[in-house]
């Protein structure tokens, strides 16, 4: 089955980067605005599979976080060096696979793509910055599949990528940091629940009720928690 490539054009290029710029709006959570980048990629400029994998900062790994159409995708992570996500991550420059299937290094762990698929549609990843200086490296990347198509249109919708991944570097630091405070209180949660099943001995009930409240307090107030932790280790 073959694909109709379409081509760059700049009234397409315009009418997506007007969608974006148009969410970057204070009215609008971070998750509206990527969701809308998304959505702008696929209908606009014909990208398939549009998405975005943060760097999860308790494990290290990049895990899916976002994706066009919530599509489904399993549960997959990639080592940074691993992988042509993990390779763009740790390089900190973008990738371009001309056709997926002829790619040793394309892995496939996500949207489970068809042989068919992997025979007609190339892949572009480009890594995503905070907004600071590209020298500190990448914090994600954004990553699509594309129609096969010559090397120099290819180039052209890479280097699109890599403009709006400027525009929204922002929201994707504030994804990243979503997903830590989720990570968060799920380890508290988790911690909270052993202490009152018994899995965690407290000599008595009065213990027991502290250690929940310290919890619970370190939940609310990390950053103050670990400054006073800091504080009393010096001490």
């Amino acid at each position: 089955m073959s694909e109709e490539s379409h081509p760059l054009d700049i009234e397409a290029c315009l009418q997506t980067l007007h969608r974006i710029v148009v969410s970057l709006t204070p009215n609008k959570s971070f998750r509206q605005v990527l969701r809308e980048l998304l959505s702008a990629l696929a209908e606009t400029m014909h990208f398939q599979r549009p998405h975005i994998i943060v760097q999860d900062p308790e494990s290290g790994n990049l895990r899916l976080s976002m994706a066009y159409g919530d599509a489904e995708a399993p549960e997959a992570s990639y080592e940074p060096g691993t992988g042509i996500t993990g390779q763009v991550f740790q390089s900190n420059k973008a990738i371009i696979v001309p056709c997926m299937s002829q790619h040793p290094d394309f892995e496939n762990k996500l949207f489970g793509r068809s042989p068919e698929e992997m025979q007609r549609l190339a892949f572009i990843c480009v890594p995503v910055h905070s907004g600071a200086s590209e020298e500190d490296g990448a914090i994600g990347v954004l990553s699509a599949d594309t129609p096969r198509a010559p090397e120099s249109e290819l180039s052209n919708r890479c280097l699109f990528l890599e403009t709006v991944a400027a525009l929204v570097g922002t929201q994707v630091a504030w994804l990243q940091e979503d997903l830590a405070r989720q990570h968060f209180r799920h380890t508290t949660e988790q911690a909270e629940t052993r202490i009152t099943s018994g899995s965690i001995i407290a000599h008595s009930k009065a213990c027991s009720t502290c250690c929940i409240r310290c919890i619970r307090w370190d939940r609310a107030t990390p950053s103050s928690c670990s400054a006073a932790s800091r504080a009393w280790a010096r001490n």
